[in-house]
C-alpha cells in the first residue's frame, strides 16, 4: 500500500471501509471513492494524508455534510462532491489556498459563502443546486474565476 499513489474504490457499495484503510494511505495522491453508499464523509487520517493528497472524488454518494477538518489537507487541489445531498458549503473551504477545483453540482446547496466566490483561481461547479442568490447567475453553471473571483451558476 505504501507505494500506491491512486486508490480507486469506486462503485463498490462501500459504506464505512475507510477506518480499516487509513493506516495504509500514506503517500496516496488521489482518492477515488465515487459511486458508493457513503452517507457521511469518510473518516480520514488528515494528518497522514495532508502532505500528499491532491484529489478526493466522493461524487455520487449520499453525503450530507463536509467536515471542516478537510481544511487540514494542505495539498488538496480537487474536491469532487457532485451528486450528493450537501446543503451547506463550509466557509472554511475558502482558506484552502491550493484548492483549484471545487465540484458541488447536483446537491441541495442554496447559497455559496462569499469568501469562496471571491477566491482567485478556483473553478467552482454548482449546476443543479437550488441557489437563491440571483446576483451570481450565469449560463453554464460553472465558474472559472481566475483572478477575478465570482461565480457562474444556473438556477433550476
Amino acid at each position: 500500500f505504501f507505494d500506491v499513489s491512486r486508490l480507486r474504490l469506486t462503485n463498490s457499495e462501500l459504506e464505512a471501509a475507510m477506518d480499516a484503510l487509513n493506516p495504509h494511505l500514506p503517500g496516496v495522491k488521489h482518492l477515488l471513492l465515487y459511486g458508493n453508499f457513503f452517507t457521511r464523509f469518510p473518516t480520514l487520517d488528515y494528518e497522514t494524508l495532508a502532505p500528499t493528497l491532491l484529489s478526493i472524488d466522493l461524487s455520487n454518494n449520499q453525503i450530507s455534510t463536509v467536515p471542516s477538518a478537510i481544511t487540514q489537507l494542505k495539498a488538496l487541489t480537487t474536491l469532487d462532491l457532485r451528486c450528493n445531498k450537501i446543503a451547506e458549503v463550509p466557509v472554511e473551504l475558502a482558506g484552502m489556498t491550493t484548492l483549484t477545483h471545487l465540484l458541488l453540482s447536483y446537491n441541495k446547496i442554496t447559497a455559496v459563502p462569499g469568501a469562496i466566490l471571491k477566491r482567485p483561481n478556483l473553478f467552482l461547479a454548482v449546476t443543479g443546486n437550488q441557489l437563491t442568490d440571483k446576483k451570481i447567475i450565469g449560463s453554464e453553471g460553472e465558474s472559472n474565476s481566475k483572478n477575478s473571483g465570482g461565480l457562474l451558476a444556473s438556477f433550476d
